[in-house]
């Protein structure tokens, strides 16, 4: 009763069984818990009194069952995952940016036909995008390190072959 104290509700809660069986009075309880809450105590000690009162006298079980008593509560903390900071909690997810395919970026803004606008932007940039695949070295000059300058000098020097 000490350790329940200024919880009676708490209190209550532990001698459910025996409350319900109107034996309160009848047996001295010794009961030591350790570990998780008072709620969480309260609890054990209702399954651990309503167990005992069922090794007492078996006609109980029905009655206690029905109130559900001898149900131990089955939910326990969920352990910390590898990789993560806790049971749940993940760490940011943060696309790189190069890892998007190129044919999805947007176009580039330096355009001749005067700044094309939506889907009309978009399907002249993937029609100069094939253009350059064709040429010898097939990729487009990003992805190989050259900027628009490289670009130029070597449409210049396929010119100069053709001709």
């Amino acid at each position: 009763r000490e350790f329940f104290e200024h919880y009676p509700y708490r209190w209550m809660k532990a001698i459910e069984p025996m409350a319900a069986l109107s034996v309160k009075n009848d047996y001295d309880c010794i009961v030591k818990t350790f570990g998780g809450g008072k709620s969480g105590q309260a609890g054990a000690i209702r399954l651990g009194v309503a167990r005992a009162l069922q090794e007492i006298d078996y006609n109980w079980r029905p009655l206690m069952k029905k109130a559900k008593y001898l149900t131990r509560d089955w939910r326990m903390i969920e352990p910390k995952k590898t990789g993560q900071h806790k049971a749940r909690k993940k760490k940011p997810y943060h696309k790189a940016e190069h890892s998007r395919p190129f044919l999805l970026q947007a176009p580039p803004f330096d355009r001749a036909d005067g700044g094309a606008v939506g889907e009309e932007r978009l399907r002249l940039h993937r029609e100069d995008l094939r253009g350059r695949q064709e040429r010898p070295g097939g990729r487009h000059p990003s992805r190989r390190g050259q900027g628009a300058a490289g670009d130029r000098l070597q449409l210049a020097a396929i010119d100069e072959e053709g001709q």
